[in-house]
């Protein structure tokens, strides 16, 4: 790439001041190339991980993260259904405790009634 432009151009006749203008254009085009450089090089880094993301994912890889979810879709199955059976198991015995509130209630009830 040539840095070198119309206004930047030294010839040998060329007067201070215009030798200095010609430095400080190049010197800018300089510094705005280095700072190309690192979006380029993070560019490049940001596409090397994406591949390498890309090529972990074999079948295998994505059929043992299958195995995996099911195994713990299975695990909070069992807790859940673990749970539901206690909380059933305590509904029955409010439903005793009830029915024997209810028994003792109409026990009294039919001493008063006599």
């Amino acid at each position: 790439m040539n840095l070198w432009n119309r206004k930047s151009l030294v010839a040998t006749k060329s007067t201070k001041n215009e030798i200095l203008a010609a430095y400080e254009d190049l010197l800018q085009k300089v510094q705005e190339k280095k700072t190309e450089e690192p979006k380029k090089i993070q560019e490049r880094q940001k596409q090397k991980t994406i591949v390498k993301s890309a090529a972990e994912l074999s079948y295998e890889c994505i059929e043992k993260e299958a195995a995996d979810r099911k195994v713990n879709l299975s695990s909070v199955l069992d807790k859940l259904g673990s749970s539901f059976v206690s909380e059933f198991r305590k509904f029955e015995e409010l439903q005793q405790a009830v029915g024997l509130k209810q028994k003792n209630l109409e026990y009294l009830y039919q001493l008063l009634k006599n």
